[in-house]
């Protein structure tokens, strides 16, 4: 029982980590995706996600890695919206357990928005 509570504290202790010290940059938000499919995943599928990727630092890692996070950057001269990255955030923090095989129509679409 406590698992999962201290894995919604650590989801948003990142969020308000995130926001304390300024605006996230893409790549921040793609981490922060990745943490939360990772911690969505331990949470509700623990047997096999360690099957998967042994550790939810691996899952993360190996999802970064999978999402190209290191390179989520807007060109020159254009601005990031983060709105989309926490949408999708915010969808993995409320995914049911039930639905945990489903990515929420918030996160179709990955990739850093910049207007």
């Amino acid at each position: 029982m406590l698992r999962p509570v201290a894995l919604a504290l650590s989801s948003l202790a990142a969020v308000v980590l995130a926001a304390a010290c300024g605006s996230p940059t893409p790549t921040d938000d793609c981490d922060n995706i990745a943490s939360v499919i990772c911690q969505k995943l331990f949470q509700c599928a623990e047997t096999v996600a360690d099957q998967t990727y042994g550790n939810e630092s691996a899952c993360e890692t190996k999802l970064q890695s999978q999402y190209s996070c290191a390179t989520w950057a807007c060109p020159s001269g254009q601005t990031y919206d983060g709105s989309e990255a926490e949408a999708c955030i915010d969808a993995y923090d409320d995914l049911s357990c039930a639905d945990i095989t489903q990515q929420p129509s918030q996160c179709q679409n990955l990739g850093p928005a910049c207007h």
